[in-house]
């Protein structure tokens, strides 16, 4: 399943409040998603070294992940 947000009905996504809104706002809005993309990368050099991804046969759906391994 893939995420498509032209399937919710208007009243989904005018329920979705991923940050929240107005004074209930998260204070870490703008933050959060750079601070996430940091951590990100921080992970990703810290293993660049020891780690490596072969892929599977197949790709995209849960069965997407079947065959890949992770080295140390």
């Amino acid at each position: 399943m893939r995420h498509h947000p032209a399937r919710r009905t208007l009243a989904q996504a005018q329920a979705f409040m991923g940050f929240g809104v107005g004074r209930l706002k998260c204070v870490a809005s703008m933050w959060a998603p750079q601070a996430a993309g940091l951590i990100v990368a921080a992970v990703c050099a810290a293993l660049e070294d020891g780690l490596s991804i072969r892929e599977g046969q197949k790709l995209g759906g849960r069965e997407g992940w079947a065959g890949w391994q992770t080295y140390t």
